[in-house]
């Protein structure tokens, strides 16, 4: 009986747990469809949540696009406007650039007959300017032909005085050496006779040249006897010869006196070596 007792209440347990698995399960079905239906209940309302927004967006839609349309066929209308506008200032315009092509078109033909007329004055001036210039220069002409005449004449009388002076010197230089001309015996002895001067000793100048004999031109002393060499040399000595003090100082120097006249110095002078009388 104990047996069969647990026996009893192992099976009564068996069948509670299998009940309580068939609530559970069922509890579960319900509650799982419970929340299907929540859920479809939420999609319902979210779709008419949806559905609100999207009439609304709709109606805004159509709100803006009938504003657009408005602001379209306003925006249509002003540029209708404008381009009447611009098609009335460019008939304006057109109208002024005629009218001011034709004022041109005249002012440019009296401008050019003004021109042509100024052209003919001109042209005018210049042929009387010419025919003025022209008789100027014939008689330019004829004066530079007369000058050139004249000067020929003077170049030939100047040639003429010219010749007839280097006559008149020669003659005079033929009669200076007339007058001094030597007048002694022919004696061949004396001409043929060695001069007493080639046997004395010749004498060493220190300043003979080399190469033409005795010192030709100056020497030390006709230098030293120069004023104004003196003056340079000292002037080079002090350093003060490039200054224009210097040079000023040099200047002022008189230059030394020439030499006397004679005879020979005197054959080709204006009264030809003659004494005044």
């Amino acid at each position: 009986q104990a047996a069969t007792f647990r026996q009893w209440r192992r099976d009564r347990l068996n069948l509670l747990r299998q009940h309580q698995q068939r609530l559970q399960q069922r509890q579960r079905a319900e509650n799982a469809q419970q929340k299907r239906w929540q859920e479809m209940q939420q999609v319902k309302e979210k779709g008419k949540v949806l559905q609100g927004r999207l009439l609304v967006e709709r109606q805004r839609a159509l709100a803006k696009q009938e504003e657009r349309e408005l602001e379209a066929g306003e925006e249509q209308r002003r540029q209708q406007a404008i381009q009447a506008e611009k098609e009335q200032k460019h008939r304006q315009r057109t109208e002024v650039v005629r009218q001011l092509s034709r004022n041109f078109a005249e002012q440019r033909k009296e401008q050019q007959q003004r021109e042509k007329e100024d052209a003919m004055q001109r042209e005018q001036r210049e042929m009387e300017e010419r025919a003025v210039r022209m008789e100027r220069n014939a008689r330019m002409v004829e004066m530079r032909r007369q000058l050139d005449e004249l000067k020929r004449k003077e170049v030939a009388q100047k040639l003429a005085a010219l010749e007839q002076e280097r006559l008149e010197r020669q003659m005079a230089l033929e009669r200076a050496m007339e007058n001094l001309k030597v007048e002694a015996p022919r004696d061949l002895a004396r001409l043929h006779k060695v001069p007493e001067r080639l046997s004395a000793d010749a004498y060493s100048d220190p300043l003979v040249c080399v190469t033409r004999g005795p010192a030709a031109g100056f020497d030390e002393t006709r230098l030293m006897a120069d004023a104004r060499y003196k003056l340079s040399a000292a002037l080079q000595a002090a350093g003060l010869y490039g200054t224009k003090a210097g040079q000023e100082a040099l200047a002022r120097v008189a230059a030394p006196k020439p030499a006397q006249p004679h005879l020979v110095s005197q054959v080709f002078s204006g009264n030809f070596g003659y004494p005044n009388a």
